[in-house]
């Protein structure tokens, strides 16, 4: 899967797509997995916190927990958290500047 891609990504250089676009590229077929991930754990989180916090503080003696889900910061954090790994992806594909197209198509 990764030789294809870097093999698509040796096309696309070779062809005259600048590095930008295929930057953009990558990130296009990135964010919809990295939305559905912080989706899926804002349910589960919201879903789950209270009785992961009871069982946790059962351990050290405290019986009845009541933990407030704020449905607003779930929001916010997982906006967040996805908006930090958009820009971490966006940096890891920096090293596509480094790369010719003839060794991406080669490999």
């Amino acid at each position: 899967m990764i030789v294809k891609t870097k093999q698509d990504v040796g096309i696309k250089k070779a062809l005259g797509y600048r590095n930008f676009d295929i930057r953009i590229q990558i990130l296009l077929s990135i964010v919809p997995v990295i939305i559905i991930g912080a989706l899926i754990g804002m349910i589960l989180s919201i879903l789950c916190s209270n009785l992961i916090v009871t069982v946790m503080f059962s351990a050290i003696g405290v019986v009845k927990v009541n933990f407030l889900n704020n449905i607003v910061m779930y929001a916010i954090m997982t906006v967040g958290f996805s908006m930090f790994a958009v820009l971490v992806s966006y940096l890891l594909t920096n090293s596509i500047k480094k790369i010719s197209p003839y060794n991406l198509i080669k490999e």
